[in-house]
């Protein structure tokens, strides 16, 4: 579980600070961790599954302005996509362990995922385009109702090496 966690971490800070040129390193990471997974097609159905709910969700948040990002386009970039799957491949292992309870895991959402993103438009990976309090409330509300949904698609399995 610590290891999951950790690795999650390292994919974080590396996309957050180099962007697309950290993306072979996650896919890496992503390759072992299917590898070592009790259920490899079951965990990249998932990790499939997650990025593409990420992939509209962050995306529609871009579009209606919560925030931006340097280059305009009509996705969110790549290395953030990519991180919505590296972030997926916790939720059967690190993340599961505090998230089993739906309350738990509506808190964790409204207040410990807008910090993430509060941390990546610190270090200019994102931009907000209204303040910080519209911006974190919007993304609260979205991360209480999301976090107990990707919760949900999880299923029980045996831990692998997370």
């Amino acid at each position: 579980m610590i290891l999951n966690a950790l690795l999650f971490n390292v994919c974080w800070f590396g996309l957050i600070f180099w962007g697309n040129y950290f993306i072979p390193v996650v896919f890496i990471w992503l390759a072992w961790h299917l590898k070592n997974c009790p259920n490899p097609k079951q965990e990249f159905q998932l990790i499939f599954q997650v990025a593409a709910i990420g992939l509209i969700i962050d995306s529609s948040l871009m579009h209606v302005g919560i925030f931006s990002f340097e280059q305009e386009s009509l996705i969110i970039p790549a290395w953030l996509l990519v991180l919505w799957a590296a972030f997926a491949a916790t939720l059967n292992h690190s993340i599961k362990l505090i998230c089993r309870n739906v309350t738990i895991s509506r808190c964790i959402g409204a207040f410990v995922v807008p910090m993430s993103y509060l941390a990546g438009e610190r270090l200019e990976a994102v931009y907000f385009q209204f303040s910080y309090l519209a911006t974190v409330a919007t993304i609260s509300i979205v991360w209480m109702l999301l976090l107990p949904y990707l919760m949900s698609l999880t299923v029980e399995q045996k831990q692998g090496y997370a």
